[in-house]
């Protein structure tokens, strides 16, 4: 079962490797990358909402704990925007993979350390040599990359 956990990640950079191709040149047809954004979550929540009202029709009512939630629990979806925005304005100026290549990097860096101290409530997984040498080999292949 962990193979399909790990296939799952697997798609989900393949997933973020089109979308960012597929942005771009929405944003070069619409002429302006936030409308470009804007349609793009549009069409995301229309995809979340068929997938649940097909899939789980009665998890539509959770959104009644909408009260419970903090407010910083909501800011999932202005760093999802961030993310997407950056990749609109900055893969034209450097490339897909030099972005997409900093991007990861930088995922990886924090989520060690995120890891590490819980924080968010990820599951505590100890800063080692060998995420530390993980890290480093991942740089150095971002170094060649970007040659």
């Amino acid at each position: 079962m962990q193979i399909l956990y790990y296939a799952i990640a697997l798609l989900a950079g393949l997933a973020i490797t089109i979308q960012a191709g597929v942005n771009n040149q929405l944003q070069n047809t619409i002429k302006n990358p936030l409308v470009a954004v804007l349609i793009t979550f549009l069409v995301g929540i229309g995809a979340i909402l068929l997938t649940i009202l097909s899939t789980q029709p009665k998890a539509i009512y959770n959104i009644t704990n909408l009260s419970q939630v903090n407010l910083w629990q909501l800011s999932g979806g202005v760093l999802g925007a961030f993310y997407v925005c950056s990749l609109i304005y900055v893969i034209p100026k450097i490339g897909a993979a030099n972005m997409l290549g900093y991007a990861v990097a930088s995922q990886l860096i924090f989520a060690v350390i995120f890891d590490h101290f819980g924080w968010l409530g990820f599951p505590l997984h100890s800063i080692s040599w060998q995420r530390v040498l993980g890290i480093g080999f991942l740089l150095i292949g971002l170094y060649f990359v970007k040659k």
